[in-house]
């Protein structure tokens, strides 16, 4: 363990803290562009030779945003390093093409202060993945520009140095993919999202540590509460542009995992623990944080008007479960219309958004999903 240390604090001390920071974060926007074209129409000629010529999956762009520390950090260059390459050079394209646009409107709106201050963030890593880009290639056939390079027989530093041209070839390959086929990126950006297939069979994820807690009552009963509030809110309150977009959150889809985790907290009830997996624990930590930041804001006493009217005038929904068992606005109606019980619920959930996240970060740190469900949530709070 002291060997390992003595290491560790070695390799950090290549770096400054704050440049290390900064490099983390690059990552993390280069893998998120990576993600996003992973993600991008699989017939698309760009992200087809992506994938042909890289090999790069989400799972590899993943590892390059989950590292934390230099211990990380070494052990991504010793191990997966091409992974590395590919996902800073390829970020590093995306950020730049006309696909950036869309990558800022998935985040937060395109004209707010926080847009530009990602635009900004995004400009940095382009210029860090142009930097990164000859060191790295050295680094992938051997060499480390240092002292020890021109101690290799000359037959062998010249066999590294071909594979290090090659490596500037192939990025300069993939540079013309982005150029030439920039216009069709534009009008793919641009063009109205087809409409979504048909939903999928509900398969649990089971990626991931699962984590084991219980509820107690009143956070039991909050939580139920929260997962059926997104759609009780949307189809009792038409007209606000707030409650049509909550339940079209990531944690809501596919709409039958919050159906089938519902149901399955609803059995096991208060105070005994139940096995969530990565995806519901991503699911209830993005409602508990949107639904705190409803019930805290001055909105919520106007929606709350109209979805008591609109209760009192009979209007009923349904939340389709996966056994086909409705739940009506009834589920709703007595704790909407109670002031004490809309008051604990507020602080229950208020005090379960802040515990609760803090301990998904601890448990998930620098997860790509858990920061971008976050990020989601902050788009939402402009339509209130």
């Amino acid at each position: 363990m002291a060997d390992d240390d003595a290491d560790d604090l070695e390799f950090a001390g290549r770096f400054p803290a704050n440049e290390l920071a900064g490099l983390l974060t690059y990552m993390v926007m280069a893998a998120l562009a990576c993600q996003h074209l992973l993600r991008y129409d699989p017939d698309h000629p760009v992200r087809a030779e992506v994938e042909r010529l890289t090999g790069l999956t989400e799972d590899q762009v993943n590892a390059v945003a989950t590292v934390q520390d230099p211990r990380g950090l070494q052990q991504l260059w010793t191990n997966q390093l091409v992974a590395y390459y590919y996902t800073l050079l390829v970020g590093r394209l995306v950020l730049e093409s006309p696909l950036l646009e869309p990558i800022i409107a998935a985040i937060c709106p395109p004209d707010s202060e926080q847009a530009t201050q990602y635009r900004e963030l995004m400009a940095a890593t382009c210029r860090f993945s142009e930097d990164m880009m000859e060191r790295t290639e050295q680094m992938l056939c051997g060499l480390d520009g240092d002292a020890d390079d021109d101690e290799l027989p000359p037959d062998e530093r010249a066999d590294r140095e071909a594979h290090a041209r090659e490596a500037a070839l192939r990025r300069a390959y993939l540079e013309g993919v982005f150029l030439r086929e920039a216009d069709s990126l534009r009008v793919s950006a641009r063009a109205t999202p087809p409409a979504p297939p048909a939903p999928a069979p509900y398969v649990p994820d089971r990626r991931g540590k699962p984590l084991t807690l219980p509820f107690n009552p009143v956070q039991h009963h909050a939580l139920l509460f929260a997962l059926l509030l997104p759609k009780s809110l949307a189809l009792l309150v038409e007209d606000h542009p707030f409650t049509q977009a909550f339940p079209k959150l990531g944690c809501f889809q596919p709409p039958a995992r919050v159906a089938a985790l519902r149901k399955r907290l609803v059995a096991v009830g208060p105070d005994k623990a139940v096995k969530l997996t990565r995806a519901e624990v991503f699911t209830i930590c993005q409602v508990l944080q949107a639904t705190a930041m409803l019930l805290l804001s001055d909105a919520f006493t106007l929606l709350l008007e109209d979805m008591l009217t609109n209760l009192t005038e009979g209007k009923t929904f349904r939340s389709e479960e996966p056994d086909g068992e409705p739940a009506t606005a009834d589920d709703v109606r007595q704790t909407l219309s109670d002031e004490t019980s809309i008051t604990r619920i507020r602080e229950c959930i208020a005090i379960m958004a802040e515990s609760f996240t803090k301990g998904v970060q601890r448990r998930y740190p620098r997860d790509l999903e858990l920061a971008q469900a976050q990020q989601e949530v902050t788009a939402l709070a402009d339509l209130l």
